[in-house]
């Protein structure tokens, strides 16, 4: 009786421990790994206000601001010079316009 008593205490450790011992690996793995998206995310930005403005300084797009100057939404500006219609097929897109129909 007294060595299943020990084997089940011990069993209850062991598990305790190596939650404990997972518990902190994974924390420390997923603070890490935020910091990394937080890293790409702030450079996908920036790269991201720089196409926009880029569109804006071609005629492509026009952008809305808020007070601060801040990007808050984008109207795209471009024109059409054929009647286009892109449809996605199983593997390659395929073009469809009105030349495909003479």
């Amino acid at each position: 009786m007294d060595s299943l008593i020990f084997t089940v205490i011990s069993y209850v450790i062991s598990l305790v421990i190596g939650a404990i011992i997972a518990g902190y690996f994974s924390r420390k793995y997923y603070m890490k790994s935020a910091k990394e998206l937080e890293d790409v995310s702030s450079k996908l930005d920036d790269r991201m206000q720089c196409m926009l403005i880029a569109m804006e300084n071609a005629n492509l797009a026009e952008l809305q601001r808020d007070n601060e100057g801040n990007i808050v939404g984008v109207t795209f500006t471009f024109q059409q010079k054929a009647p286009l219609e892109a449809k996605i097929g199983v593997f390659e897109p395929t073009i469809i316009n009105e030349n495909n129909f003479d």
